[in-house]
């Protein structure tokens, strides 16, 4: 980066716009910044830091509005405008901070711009005009932060000699921000959350475990056996506990075979019994049902006389079935009869009409055929109208044309004026989208310091919740804790009482055995002293046992809360460690947990607000694009109109003089089309009204005589119809009659009762043979019953039915005791595979925990040379540096010192590693740097800023570091080492360097021979301007 022009408006001691023009050092490099104290030296390297990075060169004037001027007037804006060139590409950037104007209650004026000074003018350099965008796109083209860039370009009064003496933390930031070492530092943090999952996982395993041990003592019941002796030593190995599981697998084994032995043989003696049962209720069953149908049997033979009263009237209607037909058909012929006289009937009486209708007709036609004349007189007035229409229709059709060329005429004005209004709007459209663009755009400028903001906030919020949750639940354990201990100990003193009375009980029954001079079983002793003869309360073994049991169930509830208690507990801890990373008192975690809430609630609503400000900005974008097409079309559109008014305007006025002398060669009458359309219209009306009723009457006689001829012809055929069905009737009848007598019908009323309706007929032919089966079927299952039943009796099965209980209560009984072994093995089996999978994996936990811990440790430094990996890349950088400064101090200090890295370890555990010393090879010994002197930390900090400027130029590749600002530092050299300082610059500006210096020193003012001079006013105003000798 080459700085071109420099241009400061309101800006520290520059109370208007003072320009500084870098090209009137006229080639050269090499130059001073000179003036009196507080005139505003620094101002200008604080100048060009805030124009690129947005800050002051020195970390002591990092606030950007400390830099208004005093002096400046309340309507001029602070702003840093620079123009400078890299890789032989230049540009402008502006930075103007907004400030408080009297009588606003808001700042105002901020803007910023960035642009590509190109041949053809300004080419915007990003996308939007805002500072994110401006801070990316500068650190892509400088290819520096801005750490690195006031470590090799820009080195503030004092900054550049942190990297030589700061402490090693220190060193660390500052090479961190450098060489963006910051990834390496967040492996550890991120190793960090992996140790902690992995030592809650194995914790988890070790509860898992106890709550295991504590649910098989509460799940088994308690026997004399290796397991319970293996609950009562309390401390355990879990090679014990699975061998105890097993045992207890074996026992329930074992006791199962003998109770499916028993289930068995209580199962089959009662199955055995229950078929007899059943045996005998089938028999005592067939008896009932030979009863039931002799019952059955006597109702059928009930019921006989009315079936066959049926089958009399079913016989009787299908005798009458036969005759029946021959009724119907005499009925038909005399209805068939009665149809034809009425047809005959009307055939006389149409025949009558008919005749009527043709002397109406042809009286009409003889009317019609005088009137010839009349026809002949319309034919030629239509003939002669028709002829006069095409010249009327030519006239009428270029009126038509006029009109409508006035029409268009007429609509291209309209569509002029309409484009010129359009093309208006859309000017002032697209000017207000332009200002609201340029508005979202600065709304923006904050987004995504808020969206960074709200990201810490939910991490902040995420752990005071959590933590605030463990504390709570702390809180709740404590308080069952406290139950749950002293429940154990009224079950403690109660067993111990009871304990205690069966053992004394226990005493006084050896003591009711012993005799003087027998051996006592227990202690061995013959002579009895002290009996113990009197009794405590009375004690059974199951008793006993229940209270043991309540004892161990009441202490595992103490000891599984005190676990659970002790595991929130530490992990409360590490939460309260993560609250003091984010400085976050733990003991306000409550009150900070609101206030976060608040501000992320305040935050959400205006990051939701910029993100929808973001869309519509986006949309904002493409529609003023699209404003923009659309204006250059409205543009073209009204040239176009322009031109087709014009037109249309020219071809309206030719029609019209064609018009008008068509107009003067046709008669007045005949000009319009209309009329004479009506005219014609008449005639042929005329013409076809006389014609049609010519028609219609010729057509009428034809009409009347047709129907004449057809009259006739229907009477005879009515006529001989009517005949011929008195024959048919007359026949039909005798049949009928001849039938009748030859039936068993006494009388025709006899007849019509025997005839029956279908339906009813149907029923009962279904009832008669529904019966008949009925009686058939009952009749063969009645003896079938008697001859199976033939030498039996019934059975009394009333004692077999509670014998059969009682067998069920006892299989069932064995059958619960086996599945109550069943299920105890069951559950033996389960543990035994919980707690062999729970120390397998629990290993695995632990082991995993352990792999984690070692790597955490080793990465963040926690080993014998407290070195983590990022200090151990870091080293590496430093020691690149500290070769390339070497190099240059050696001719400074004329091989006096020489720059080391100091393997000495920090105190108090601190990391170590970046610490450094200076060998001086007059002493032969190594020291630390800090013992230098100033003038030697002068060249030291120099020559590592010019080494860090190298490694930087290789390491990032595209940087090309063509400037370097020093500010003070040469008044502490002395008159052999200032000089040797101003070779050293002037080889640097021979390299294509351009070096600026800001110096009291007169030597160096006589020896560089351009001089950028600073004047302070007499009002404190500060003005510059170049001297070259």
């Amino acid at each position: 980066m080459k700085p071109v022009k420099l241009k400061l408006t309101a800006f520290g001691p520059y109370r208007d716009s003072e320009e500084i023009n870098f090209e009137d050092l006229e080639g050269n490099r090499l130059f001073v910044i000179s003036g009196s104290t507080g005139s505003g030296k620094t101002s200008i390297f604080d100048g060009i830091c805030f124009a690129l990075y947005g800050s002051a060169s020195g970390s002591d004037r990092s606030e950007p509005k400390n830099l208004r001027s005093d002096f400046a007037k309340d309507s001029v804006h602070t702003s840093a405008e620079l123009t400078f060139e890299v890789h032989g590409t230049t540009y402008r950037i502006l930075r103007q901070m907004s400030h408080v104007k009297k009588g606003n209650k808001s700042a105002t004026g901020e803007r910023y711009e960035f642009f590509e000074l190109t041949d053809a003018g300004e080419k915007p350099c990003v996308e939007r005009q805002i500072v994110s965008e401006l801070n990316r796109r500068i650190e892509e083209i400088l290819g520096l932060t801005f750490s690195q860039f006031n470590q090799i370009v820009m080195l503030p009064q004092g900054e550049f000699r942190k990297l030589l003496t700061s402490e090693t933390d220190n060193k660390e930031a500052i090479l961190r921000k450098i060489f963006r070492t910051e990834p390496y530092r967040l492996v550890a943090e991120r190793l960090k959350h992996k140790k902690e999952e992995a030592q809650d996982r194995f914790k988890a395993q070790q509860m898992l475990y106890k709550e295991q041990v504590q649910a098989i003592a509460g799940s088994l019941p308690q026997r004399e056996s290796a397991l319970f002796e293996v609950f009562a030593q309390g401390d355990f190995q879990r090679s014990q506990l699975l061998a105890g599981l097993e045992g207890e697998i074996r026992h329930y084994e074992s006791e199962s075979i003998g109770l499916q032995e028993r289930y068995q043989q209580s199962y089959d003696f009662h199955n055995k019994k229950m078929a007899e049962f059943h045996e005998a209720k089938g028999w005592n069953g067939r008896f009932d049902e030979l009863e039931a149908k002799k019952r059955h049997l006597q109702e059928l033979e009930e019921q006989l006389p009315a079936v066959k009263e049926w089958e009399q009237q079913v016989t009787a209607a299908d005798q009458a079935g036969m005759i029946t037909g021959l009724e119907e058909q005499v009925l038909d012929l005399v209805a068939n009869e009665r149809q034809k006289r009425e047809e005959l009937r009307r055939a006389e009486t149409a025949e009558q009409k008919a005749q009527e209708m043709k002397r109406q007709a042809q009286q009409v036609k003889d009317e019609e055929e005088n009137r010839h004349e009349q026809r002949q007189a319309a034919q030629q007035a239509l003939i002669r109208l028709i002829d006069m229409e095409a010249g009327v229709k030519e006239l009428e059709q270029q009126r038509a044309a006029v009109q409508q060329l006035e029409k268009a005429a007429i609509h291209a004005r309209t569509a002029l004026q309409r484009t010129d209004e359009q093309a208006a709007s859309a000017e002032q459209q697209l000017a207000q989208t332009k200002s609201f663009i340029q508005q979202l755009e600065e709304r923006l400028e904050q987004f995504d310091e808020k969206r960074d903001r709200q990201n810490r906030l939910a991490e902040q919020q995420r752990v005071l919740a959590e933590y605030l949750r463990l504390e709570q639940k702390l809180e709740g354990l404590a308080e069952q804790s406290a139950g749950n201990q002293a429940n154990f100990e009224q079950a403690q003193k109660a067993y111990q009482t009871m304990e205690h009375d069966w053992f004394a009980n226990q005493a006084a029954l050896l003591a009711s055995n012993l005799h003087d001079g027998e051996a006592c079983p227990v202690c061995g002793s013959l002579d009895h002293p002290a009996k113990q003869l009197g009794s405590s309360a009375a004690v059974d073994q199951q008793a006993m046992e229940q209270a043991k049991q309540v004892l161990a169930q009441s202490e595992q509830k103490f000891r599984k809360t005190e676990a659970e208690q002790a595991a929130v507990h530490e992990q409360a801890a590490v939460k309260r460690e993560e609250l003091d990373d984010m400085s976050i008192a733990a003991a306000q975690a409550s009150a900070q947990l609101e206030t976060i809430r608040a501000e992320q609630h305040s935050l959400t609503g205006e990051l939701e607000q910029l993100q929808s400000d973001k869309e519509q900005l986006r949309k904002r974008k493409a529609t003023f694009v699209e404003m923009e097409d659309q204006l250059s079309r409205l543009k073209k559109q009204q040239a176009e109109a322009q031109h087709s008014t014009q037109e249309k305007r020219s071809a309206h006025e030719s029609a019209q003089a064609v018009l008008e002398s068509k107009l003067t060669s046709i008669p007045e009458a005949l000009r319009d089309l209309g009329s004479l359309r009506t005219e014609t219209a008449k005639a042929q009306e005329t013409k076809d009204r006389l014609e049609a009723a010519w028609q219609r009457a010729q057509d009428a006689l034809q009409k009347a005589e047709r129907q004449v001829s057809e009259a006739a012809v229907s009477l005879r055929h009515s006529k001989q119809s009517v005949q011929e069905l008195q024959e048919k009737r007359a026949h039909a009848e005798s049949r009928f009659e001849e039938a009748l007598v030859k039936s068993a019908f006494a009388t025709k009323e006899a007849y019509q009762q025997a005839k029956l309706e279908a339906s009813r007929y149907e029923e009962l032919k279904t009832q008669i043979e529904r019966y008949r089966q009925d009686r058939h079927t009952t009749e063969r299952q009645t003896a079938e019953l008697e001859s199976a039943l033939d030498g039996r009796g019934r059975i009394d099965v009333s004692d077999a039915e509670q014998a059969l209980a009682e067998l069920k209560a006892d299989y069932e009984q064995a059958l619960a005791e086996l599945n109550t072994s069943n299920d105890y093995k069951k559950k033996a089996q389960a543990f035994f595979d919980e707690v062999s999978d729970a120390s397998a994996k629990e290993a695995a936990a632990e082991a995993e925990f352990a792999r984690i811990v070692d790597l955490y440790d080793t990465i963040r430094g926690q080993n014998d040379v407290k070195l983590s990996f990022e200090r151990y890349l870091q080293i590496e950088y430093l020691e690149q540096i500290l070769e390339a400064a070497n190099e240059r101090l050696k001719h400074l200090s004329n091989g006096q010192f020489h720059l080391t890295r100091s393997d000495r370890q920090e105190a108090r555990g601190k990391q170590s590693g970046l610490g450094l010393d200076v060998y001086d090879a007059y002493t032969g010994q190594t020291r630390d740097v800090k013992t230098m002197s100033g003038g030697e930390k002068f060249n030291a900090s120099l020559c590592l800023a010019l080494g860090m400027a190298d490694v930087i130029q290789s390491f990032e590749g595209n940087v090309s570091i063509e400037t370097m600002f020093i500010d003070e530092g040469f008044g502490s050299l002395d008159e052999e080492s200032l000089n040797k300082a101003i070779e050293t610059l002037v080889d640097l500006q021979k390299s294509g360097r351009m070096i600026g210096v800001i110096s009291h020193v007169q030597e160096l003012k006589a020896a560089i021979p351009a001089i950028l001079e600073v004047e302070k006013t007499k009002e404190g105003i500060s003005q510059t301007r170049f001297q070259l000798k």
